[in-house]
């Protein structure tokens, strides 16, 4: 769990293993792109304290009786999260190219 001005970030449930999987599947083509990617997919991330609500409503889980919101990074990956109180919960990150309907069951399931 990350902590900055009174908010807390926790990468939820397998969020963290998702980036890490990101990074290794970088890192089997070139060990400095991967760990570009990784940082600016957490600096996009520590982003959120200052402002957590720039990222959209995730129309893919409007049904979702929880609200998420995404944030692109390098136009292709998707981190998904929601706001209680002051954490942000991280819930997924993905690859946008992937079909929505497995986020929803990824994210609601839980």
């Amino acid at each position: 769990m990350r902590c900055f001005h009174g908010h807390e970030i926790e990468i939820y449930r397998g969020g963290d293993r998702l980036a890490e999987n990101i990074y290794k599947y970088y890192c089997l083509h070139s060990a400095r792109a991967a760990a570009v990617i990784h940082n600016d997919i957490l600096d996009r991330i520590d982003r959120l304290v200052d402002a957590p609500r720039m990222g959209p409503l995730e129309q893919t889980l409007t049904e979702s009786p929880q609200e998420y919101r995404s944030l692109i990074v390098r136009r292709k990956w998707k981190v998904i999260y929601r706001i209680e109180k002051q954490t942000l919960y991280i819930t997924d990150i993905r690859d946008c190219r992937q079909d929505p309907q497995t986020l929803k069951k990824r994210v609601i399931e839980r």
